[in-house]
């Protein structure tokens, strides 16, 4: 990979934007039927193709695809349909790249939708396709992936948000830096992503996450891997004990561009038995703390249940980590929700895929742990900390809690107190 972009105010293409876009945090829209985008070039002879990570707006019963016409100078580099979550592979004219500092790109995609439209939002924008990132490649480097015998050799991180960050971290070790290309596999979606299906039938070693995913999903990528291939599996812990009034709650609807997930996905039984209470927010905070304190329930035994559910878990897995989570359960910060691991977690699950025979001949002499540490300082997951009660943590003593603690809930900051009451009352939060 020559160079790596990131859509969003976040991100190092902000400024490269011209019309047709609407700029959020860590993503960018396409608005409107057509955007403009000038890609930066390292200006040297190569030849190069841009690929870009994409999710299509799409409502199964109104708008099932979204189409994208790729042009430079009026020509057509690319024209695909999306119909989920995909990488769509560019090439960049020679004569346009050589000795430039960048290249002018119009995206076309006609099949823009308001949400407003399709469900009760308040979104009015005419919206077709989420950018998250993309990035340059040399176009022999390109062609040396798609030869099995020659290059880095193709991993395949394959599961949910977890696999997802994993991925993640290897491709950013500089100890693995052309020695293995890593592709992230989404066992929820359907596997017919070009790139995806060539880095998959061309695979050296295959990291799959165990109890997630659709099972067609599961037995398409196993049937399309090359019996050659090291097949890891790795176990998903998760934690309840943390958060013990977990329930689904009756307001909860997703919304998928304000909130995917819903405005709080993580219902609390005792919360919202309130949410018909109109009362000042101590009082809520005070009748909320007296129920908290009669329904506590067996804090310990809780603890116990998912200490058993990560033992059974790695009793089918090749990775094990139960034993380390529950020595270091008190230690660490292992979870920063029920399903979404925190920066200890996914450190010891990628030093354990560091550590899988099939990747040990491709570690050079440069340290990786360092550089482990230094990605996941400060990791929060996808901005979803999910507040712990000071009652449950001082019972764990957990060691990296505080009682002034603050927790970061996509854009908002929050303190216990401060999410309970906006749970209860339902308040919207800045997405």
């Amino acid at each position: 990979m020559q160079a790596a972009y990131v859509f969003g105010n976040v991100g190092n293409l902000t400024d490269r934007l011209g019309s047709g876009w609407s700029v959020e945090d860590e993503y960018a829209w396409t608005i409107g039927a057509e955007s403009e985008i000038r890609l930066p070039l390292p200006g040297d002879d190569a030849a190069y193709a841009v690929r870009f990570t994409i999710h299509p707006l799409i409502y199964p019963d109104l708008r099932p695809t979204q189409r994208l016409t790729v042009l430079t100078a009026g020509e057509a580099l690319a024209d695909v349909v999306l119909t989920g979550r995909c990488v769509v592979e560019v090439p960049l004219p020679p004569a346009l790249t050589r000795g430039r500092p960048d290249i002018a790109l119009t995206l076309l995609h006609p099949d823009g939708i308001r949400p407003c439209d399709a469900r009760p939002v308040g979104d009015s924008r005419l919206l077709s396709l989420c950018f998250h990132a993309a990035s340059l490649v040399r176009l022999d480097q390109a062609a040396a992936d798609s030869a099995p015998q020659a290059g880095p050799v193709q991993a395949i991180v394959a599961g949910h948000y977890t696999a997802l960050q994993l991925a993640r971290i290897l491709q950013r070790l500089p100890a693995l830096r052309d020695r293995l290309a890593v592709s992230y596999v989404d066992l929820d979606q359907t596997l017919q992503d070009p790139a995806t299906l060539r880095a998959v039938e061309q695979a050296g070693i295959c990291w799959i996450l165990a109890g997630v995913g659709r099972d067609d999903v599961r037995a398409d990528l196993r049937a399309r891997l090359p019996a050659s291939c090291s097949v890891v599996t790795v176990p998903t812990p998760q934690c309840n004990a943390l958060w013990p009034f977990q329930a689904p709650d009756p307001r909860l609807i997703r919304d998928p561009l304000l909130y995917p997930q819903g405005r709080y996905p993580y219902g609390d039984r005792v919360a919202a038995g309130m949410a018909q209470f109109n009362i000042t927010d101590d009082v809520v905070m005070m009748i909320y703390d007296s129920l908290v304190e009669k329904e506590m329930p067996d804090l310990d035994a809780a603890l116990q249940a998912d200490i058993d559910a990560w033992r059974a878990q790695d009793a089918v897995c090749d990775i094990q980590i139960a034993a380390r989570l529950a020595e270091q359960f008190r230690a660490e910060r292992w979870f920063v929700a029920p399903n979404v691991p925190g920066a200890a977690l996914l450190r010891a699950l990628a030093v354990r895929l560091l550590e899988s025979p099939a990747l040990r001949p491709l570690l050079g002499p440069q340290p990786v742990l360092p550089d482990l540490d230094r990605l996941l300082e400060g990791y929060v997951g996808r901005r979803e900390e999910l507040p712990i009660h000071p009652r449950v943590a001082r019972h764990f003593r957990l060691g990296w809690w505080r009682d002034d603690m603050t927790y970061r809930w996509h854009n908002n900051r929050y303190g216990f107190r401060d999410y309970v009451i906006d749970y209860i009352r339902w308040t919207p939060w800045r997405p």
